[in-house]
Parts: structure tokens; sequence; C-alpha cells
């Protein structure tokens, strides 16, 4: 079984990370897939960093997870990115005949009837749901429940640290904080 962790990791951070460990451990996941997207279909504002440095960060963060691996599917696809057309190219390209176990943070289950043919993706996946910034959601969605201790942290509030020149120590692993500052990213 194979768990689909999907997002704008702009940056990624150690909320992503630990959600994925612990969705891996729970569900005894075989390995856990970062997907980022291109465009995300649901944020109201654009991108802060390219692809190119998202992707970087985020082989940066899961360098040492063995099980952990990124997959470029929504970038190389271009245009907006759909959780659907994420399964579909994952499942082609790894003929996978088991559902994929889609982890999704509570912050965002609120929107899932809206999602792109989101009664596909109900029936062709697990849908898991994490508790995130003091929100445990219960939504209305045939779905899998972490029960995580909520993470509350957020890359918008990571950009936000850095540009008032904030430390981001213990948001971020440490290879990423080098990276951000190297890169001059989100001043």
């Amino acid at each position: 079984m194979i768990g689909i962790l999907g997002g704008s990791f702009d940056p990624i951070h150690n909320g992503h990370l630990t959600i994925a460990k612990q969705a891996k451990e729970k569900y005894k996941l075989e390995k856990i897939i970062f997907v980022p997207v291109n465009i995300p279909w649901a944020e109201k504002l654009p991108l802060r960093t390219k692809s190119n440095h998202r992707v970087d960060m985020l082989n940066l963060a899961i360098k040492s997870e063995e099980q952990f691996e990124a997959s470029l599917v929504d970038i190389k696809r271009g245009g907006t990115s759909y959780t659907i057309d994420t399964i579909n190219d994952l499942q082609f390209l790894l003929s996978e005949g088991e559902k994929f176990h889609v982890i999704v943070g509570a912050d965002n289950i609120k929107s899932f009837c809206k999602w792109q043919n989101y009664d596909e993706l109900k029936a062709r996946t697990h849908i898991v749901i994490a508790s995130r910034n003091n929100l445990n959601a219960r939504a209305n969605v045939d779905a899998k429940y972490l029960n995580n201790v909520a993470i509350n942290i957020s890359s918008t509030e990571i950009r936000e640290k850095i540009q008032a020149k904030q430390d981001i120590s213990g948001l971020v692993p440490e290879a990423v904080k080098t990276y951000i500052i190297n890169k001059q990213l989100y001043l």
C-alpha cells in the first residue's frame, strides 16, 4: 500500500514530514510519495517559488527517509493540478492495483466535495485526514482519520517569519533552512 501526500510544499516543513511518518506507521504503508503541485487549483495566491526550488527543498527534506520519495507527475503534466489526475498518472506509472492512501490535512477537507471528480476519487482511494492547525475536522467523507496530534506549522507562517527575518529552526529540516537562506527565498 502506498500513501500519497500532495501539496504546494512552498516550502515543505516538518509538519508535512510528521504527518507522512504517522500515516505510514498507522496504515502500514510501504512508502509515501510526495507530489508537489504544478498550479494549485484551490489557492487564491500564486506559488511563491518556482517548481525547481520546491522540488529541491522536497528532495532535501526526504533524503534520509528511505520510504519517502518524490514524484513530479503534476509538474511534468503542467497546468492546474487535480488529485484525480495525480492518482491516474501514478497508477499508470506504478501499475498499482491497490487503492492509494491520499493524505489530506483537515484544513483542506472542508472543500473536498469541490475537488475535481471527487466521487471517483473517493471510490478509487482511501482518504486519510490528518489534524492540522487545531482543526480536527470530521467531514462527511468516507475517510480514515489519522488522529494525530495537530501540527501547528504552515508554509504561510514560515514565509512570514522569513520576511520578518525571524528564525525558522524547528519548522523545516535544517537542510531546507540552509537552502532557503542560500537561495534567498521568500524575502
